[in-house]
């Protein structure tokens, strides 16, 4: 009967792995089932594993340390696996928080920003229209708009 890597990482259901490109078991730590979010079965062991970021392309290692703290940490489900380097996913939260904080302020700032409050929005606007090819026309309008404001 199948252990499921109780015993042998080797072992363990290539789902939770998929996507990776090589993984190296001689890195192999111990997992804690008793802290871990699954529905079936747990993770028996963490050990590094290579994947390819979907944003830049670069390869990256997910070590067995990072596993456990995703893991027996931050609770993600056992079968998750990163889709992004580390560097991406700083990106990409930097990027969320530029939106939220726009989404946060703009009513405010469109009616009584004041200069400072103006140039933040100019300047959101322009990192997320760098990073992504489509922003909400609004958006961009209201960058214009606030550009003119501000030459004036």
């Amino acid at each position: 009967m199948e252990d499921f890597g109780l015993t042998d990482p080797r072992c363990m259901p290539g789902h939770l792995f998929s996507g990776s490109i090589k993984k190296d078991y001689s890195t192999s730590i111990k997992g804690d089932p008793s802290k871990q979010n699954y529905s079936v079965y747990p993770r028996y062991w963490y050990f590094d594993t290579v994947f390819k970021c979907v944003s830049c392309l670069q390869y990256f290692t997910w070590t067995a340390n990072d596993q456990k703290t995703w893991f027996e940490t931050y609770y993600f489900w056992i079968s998750s696996c990163p889709q992004h380097c580390q560097k991406c996913r700083v990106n990409r939260r930097v990027l969320i928080n530029l939106q939220k904080e726009y989404d946060l302020t703009v009513s405010e700032v469109r009616r009584a920003g004041t200069y400072d409050q103006k140039m933040r929005i100019i300047y959101i606007v322009s990192t997320l229209e760098n990073a992504y090819t489509n922003l909400a026309k609004k958006m961009t309008e209201t960058k214009r708009i606030f550009e003119q404001q501000i030459e004036n």
